[in-house]
């Protein structure tokens, strides 16, 4: 192993990390399924457009912001683990090996690919009563006040 490093606490940090990115995403998934079930659930919301562009509005700002704080932290995962699994070719004692090359993360841009698909899932929720009206031919779901 390189001398200077200390592998502990690079196993440490990435345990961190990983408890930083899990309630990012727990943060995402609670707000995301709050803002859905907020506008769908009441009716005056559920039919103002104006209500609903700015719910949809703020939801893509936090989800911008949210997906920036999950993007920062990830890119560290990536890096530790990047260092950890070169670190297992290099590892004489066979026994630690696969310890090091369990460490691995998703790459930044798969994360990013889920998180933004699910961001467009709950703005397209937010606006399904509308959709679902214009298809089935009924018109104006919803008032614009």
């Amino acid at each position: 192993m390189e001398e200077g490093l200390n592998y502990s606490k690079l196993m440490d940090l990435f345990n961190a990390q990983t408890g930083t990115v899990n309630i990012l995403w727990n943060i995402f998934v609670a707000v995301s399924l709050g803002v859905l079930g907020f506008v769908l659930k009441e009716r005056d919301l559920r039919e103002n457009r104006k209500i609903k562009l700015a719910f949809s509005i703020g939801f893509i700002i936090f989800a911008i912001g949210n997906l920036t704080a999950i993007t920062r932290s990830q890119e560290i995962l990536v890096a530790i683990s990047d260092i950890l699994r070169n670190a297992a070719t290099k590892i004489t004692q066979t026994e630690y090996r696969s310890v090091f090359e369990a460490y691995s993360a998703q790459s930044v841009s798969q994360i990013k690919t889920g998180h933004r698909v699910i961001s467009a899932i709950i703005v397209l929720g937010i606006w399904l009563p509308d959709i679902a009206a214009r298809i089935q031919g009924r018109g104006e779901a919803a008032k614009i006040e």
